[in-house]
């Protein structure tokens, strides 16, 4: 099968949603399938950004390829989607472009479109979108299907979060006692207090990642580290990472949703791939009710490891109920997790399972696959050719 990706925002090299987009690429890769990505750029290089110039005219994709780097006006990458056996948008409610996507895909192409949750342009898709046969929405997660979209015809959730490479050995390894971590537990909401203020008596707190400078966020955590035992490792290589993860008892994930514009709260589904990362190295993860996060650890049957977000209490009492159970119970929760990890939740196979539930080579999925959704919208058709007026976007591709 030869698919195209199409990003409509750029792709980095990364964390978030752009890891999670070049992880998808090579998935369809690992299956022996041909892929070839576009993805928006921020700027211009050719400095065309005169506002009454068609986007398709305007967007230009840079391609990297066996020969080299090459530029293509977005008309074209419209023009070669036809080419394609299967079509798959990235982050498709970040941009008005999608509407000349979905006028430029012939009916007799799979359509896939998936949210990372960059919702811009959602209440213009709810308005102007109308289902179709060869459409299929397929969701990395459950929250963003529920609380992001209200018009679909097909949906389904396919999970991935981690390649089989990083999965280890469960072999029993020498971990310090009582050692805590977290990792990447330094951004605005990862709710860094939480876990020093939870750190139990005789335990200590390693936080992988680079603090945040300004004067707010060191005054708070400053107080909370004070009499603990609490070490910062900044920015560290990834063997490093992994290794403080390997010799801690539990990881601790804190997050806590943010308010974004309009009161709506903000949860990121990728912060929730650290409780991947720790039972990839054998070690129990411990996590808010952050949305993600719920939604992961009740994947895992680990349910009964969430602690309600903010609650320093809680938690505090949480991770003494944990060393204090019998290490052959740890051991069987880890062991169960890490099944379920490998049944749905490895981008060794993610293709594969996206393209056997929704069975892409005649797009007639039956019901048992999965679970399928309804619009429940009276919308418009898309138009083909839609034009953003007032935005200089370029397009960059990968050739896999």
């Amino acid at each position: 099968m030869n698919v195209a990706v199409v990003s409509l925002t750029p792709i980095g090299r990364q964390g978030g949603c752009q890891r999670f987009t070049l992880d998808a690429i090579q998935s369809i890769r690992a299956r022996g399938d041909r892929c070839e990505a576009f993805a928006v750029r921020e700027s211009d290089p050719a400095g065309e950004s005169a506002p009454d110039r068609p986007a398709p005219d305007r967007a230009f994709v840079h391609t990297f390829d066996a020969h080299g780097e090459r530029e293509l006006a977005f008309r074209e990458v419209l023009g070669l989607l036809s080419g394609f056996d299967a079509v798959w948008v990235h982050q498709y409610l970040a941009s008005e472009l999608v509407f000349d996507i979905l006028g430029a895909v012939p009916e007799s192409l799979s359509l896939l479109l998936t949210n990372l949750g960059d919702e811009r342009v959602l209440p213009q898709f709810e308005e102007r979108y109308r289902p179709s046969r060869n459409h299929r929405f397929v969701d990395a997660a459950e929250f963003l299907s529920v609380s992001g979209h209200t018009v679909k015809a097909n949906s389904i959730v396919i999970r991935a979060g981690i390649w089989s490479d990083f999965m280890g050995s469960t072999n029993p390894v020498e971990r310090e006692p009582g050692q805590i971590c977290t990792l990447d537990g330094v951004s605005a909401n990862a709710g860094l207090e939480t876990a020093i203020l939870g750190l139990p008596a005789g335990c200590s707190l390693v936080v992988v990642g680079a603090p945040q400078r300004d004067a707010a966020f060191l005054r708070v955590v400053g107080a909370a580290v004070a009499g603990r035992r609490v070490c910062f490792t900044g920015n560290v290589p990834e063997t490093r990472r992994r290794s403080v993860l390997a010799a801690s008892e539990i990881l601790v994930a804190a997050h806590f949703p943010v308010q974004a514009e309009g009161g709506a709260d903000c949860a990121d589904p990728f912060a929730s791939l650290v409780l991947l990362e720790a039972l990839g190295s054998d070690t129990l993860p411990v996590a808010s009710d952050f949305v993600p996060h719920l939604e992961l650890m009740n994947s895992l049957g680990l349910s009964d490891f969430v602690f309600p977000a903010g609650r320093h209490d809680l938690l505090r009492n949480m991770i003494d109920r944990i060393l204090a159970m019998p290490v052959e119970e740890v051991s069987m929760r880890k062991g169960k997790a890490r099944a379920r990890i490998r049944q749905s939740w490895l981008w060794d196979d993610y293709w594969f399972r996206v393209r056997q539930a929704l069975r892409l080579d005649n797009m007639e999925p039956e019901k048992s696959d999965f679970e399928l959704r309804s619009s429940v919208r009276g919308v418009r058709s898309a138009a083909a050719g839609y034009s953003v007026g007032g935005h200089t976007l370029n397009w960059k591709a990968f050739q896999f």
